[in-house]
C-alpha cells in the first residue's frame, strides 16, 4: 500500500512537471465575425447617492446555487446574505465571531456544493463547512492563511494557500469528508512569489467536470487543471501593457495591473478579467476564452451600461447572467445578461 502511494505521488510530479506550451493568442477569434451584448438586468443594493437602504458594507465574495439564488459574504458584517434571482432578499446567514467551532476571526471566502457551505476563516487558520441554513457541520484547521475557494468533485474542494504560506505551490487540493490534504498544485513563480505577500495569488474558479481554472497576473496567464492537479493547459493573449513591478512605501510590491476575476459559463467558455492601471484611474477587460484557450472575444467595463465603479468579482450563472461587484457609491451589485452574437453583413 505505501509503494502504491509513492509512486501515485511521483507520477502526479511528473505529470505536474511536465512541459506543457503556453497557447499566446496574438489576435481574437472572432474578433470580426461575433460581438458581445450586454444589458444591465437589476442591482442588489444601492447605487444611488442619496440612498439610505444600502445593504452591504463590504462584499468579499459572491456564489450562485443551482437555483440562481445569489449568495453575499459580507466581510465586515461577518454575514452571508441570500436573493433570488429577481434580487428579492430572502434570508441571511451570520457568520458569528469567536475562535470557537462555527466561529470566524476573519471570514473571507467562500463557495458552496449541492448542499453545504465551505468558508475559509483566513484570521483562525481554518476551513468550515455549514448547510444551507448556517448550522455548523465541521471544521479543519489548516497549517495556511486559507483564502479563495472552489469546489471540486465530491467532497473535495481547492484553496489558496494564503499570502504567508511557506508552500511553494499555491493552491491545495482538500477532501473535506477525511478533513485531509491531498495535494498541492500550481508552483510559484519568482514574480508570483512577491506577490502573494500582498495577497496576490489569482483568481479560481471550476468548471461542471470539476477542472480549475487559476488566472494570475505576472504574468497574464490562465492555467487549466484537471481535477486530480494535472496541468492540462496555459493561455494567454498579446497586450501592450507595460509589466510594472514597484515597491510601496512600506517595502511590498505593486503592480500596475491584474486579473480581478474568473468564472466558467454555462457553455465552457471562460470569463477572465484583467485590470490595469492608467494615471488615476483603473481599466479593465474581459477576455472571453474557449475551454481550450483560444482567445475569442474582448470586451471593456466601458462597454457595460451605465456610469462604472465596478472592482473586481465576476460570477457566471447557470442561465449565462453575470453578477459584477460594485463599489460606488455604496458596495453593491449588478446583473447583466450576456450574449455573443454574429455580425451581420457589413456591420462593425
Amino acid at each position: 500500500m505505501i509503494i502504491k502511494i509513492f509512486w501515485n505521488i511521483v507520477f502526479l510530479v511528473f505529470l505536474q512537471s511536465s512541459a506543457v506550451p503556453v497557447k499566446k493568442n496574438p489576435v481574437p477569434l472572432w474578433k470580426d465575425d461575433y460581438h458581445v451584448e450586454i444589458k444591465e438586468l437589476l442591482t442588489i443594493g444601492s447605487d444611488r447617492e442619496d440612498a439610505t437602504d444600502f445593504l452591504f458594507s463590504a462584499v468579499n465574495d459572491i456564489r450562485i446555487d443551482n437555483r440562481n439564488r445569489v449568495y453575499v459574504l459580507d466581510r465586515k458584517e461577518s454575514v452571508i446574505k441570500i436573493f433570488d434571482e429577481n434580487g428579492v432578499f430572502i434570508e441571511e446567514i451570520h457568520l458569528k465571531r469567536g475562535q470557537g467551532p462555527g466561529e470566524f476571526i476573519r471570514p473571507a471566502f467562500f463557495d458552496l456544493s449541492e448542499n453545504r457551505l465551505y468558508v475559509s476563516d483566513e484570521g483562525g487558520d481554518r476551513l468550515t463547512i455549514l448547510d444551507w441554513e448556517g448550522r455548523y457541520v465541521t471544521s479543519m484547521r489548516t497549517d495556511f492563511h486559507p483564502g479563495r475557494i472552489a469546489v471540486g468533485k465530491g467532497s473535495r474542494i481547492f484553496v489558496d494557500s494564503g499570502f504567508l504560506s511557506k508552500d511553494k505551490d499555491e493552491f491545495r487540493s482538500i477532501d473535506t469528508a477525511r478533513k485531509t490534504e491531498e495535494f498541492a498544485f500550481c508552483r510559484e513563480t519568482e514574480e508570483s512569489r512577491l506577490f502573494r505577500r500582498v495577497g496576490g495569488t489569482g483568481e479560481l474558479c471550476t468548471d461542471n467536470e470539476g477542472n480549475v481554472y487559476i488566472s494570475s497576473h505576472i504574468p497574464y496567464l490562465i492555467r487549466k487543471y484537471n481535477p486530480d492537479g494535472v496541468l492540462l493547459c496555459e493561455f494567454s493573449r498579446e497586450m501592450e501593457i507595460k509589466k510594472i513591478i514597484t515597491g510601496r512605501d512600506s517595502g511590498l510590491p505593486d503592480t500596475n495591473i491584474w486579473t480581478s476575476g474568473i468564472t466558467v459559463l454555462p457553455d465552457g467558455k471562460v470569463l477572465n478579467v484583467f485590470a490595469w492601471r492608467v494615471e488615476d484611474r483603473m481599466e479593465r477587460a474581459f477576455d472571453i476564452f474557449s475551454a481550450e484557450g483560444d482567445w475569442l472575444l474582448t470586451f471593456a467595463d466601458t462597454d457595460l451600461p451605465g456610469k462604472t465603479s465596478f472592482r473586481r468579482l465576476v460570477k457566471a450563472d447557470h442561465k449565462g447572467n453575470l453578477y459584477m461587484e460594485y463599489w460606488a457609491p455604496y458596495p453593491h451589485i449588478k446583473k447583466y445578461s450576456l450574449k455573443i452574437l454574429k455580425n451581420e453583413k457589413g456591420s462593425p
